[in-house]
């Protein structure tokens, strides 16, 4: 039986979706890409975590967490996306972590790391992410 991917990557930008990708492959963490909704959707998991971009071609990335999580195809996902729109940016915080783009593919990945690494029925401890103005993101733990 083939090993399932710990990490789904869901990124329409072929560029970012690429260095997304080096990161991991360096880290030696086990990934499948997605390059929109439709693919997310179709993508044999499950899976541990998520990288989702919000802005996607055919479809919201909130949305399709939504959807893989009520499947239980993921459990916890780190958004990572360009928006500017505080409304959206509280939403993808209230389920899960929000990363701006401009902290770059490092900060997300460091942070859906710390998601794959984190056994939060046993642990109690819940990741905080701070953001300040779309350049840097620093990644806590707290109880």
């Amino acid at each position: 039986m083939a090993r399932q991917a710990p990490l789904l990557v869901v990124e329409d930008d072929s560029a970012v979706a690429r260095a997304l990708g080096r990161l991991l492959k360096n880290r030696k963490i086990v990934f499948k890409v997605a390059a929109s909704m439709e693919e997310a959707l179709n993508a044999r998991g499950p899976f541990q975590a998520a990288i989702i971009d919000l802005e996607l071609p055919d479809g919201s990335g909130l949305d399709l967490f939504e959807r893989l999580h009520a499947s239980q195809t993921i459990e916890v996902a780190v958004f990572f996306s360009a928006t500017t729109d505080s409304a959206e940016i509280e939403q993808a915080n209230a389920r899960g972590l929000f990363i701006p783009k401009q902290a770059g593919a490092e900060a997300a990945v460091n942070a859906a790391v710390l998601l794959l690494e984190e056994n939060p029925a046993t642990s109690g401890e819940r990741l905080r992410v701070q953001t300040t103005l779309t350049t840097s993101a620093a990644i806590t733990k707290t109880k």
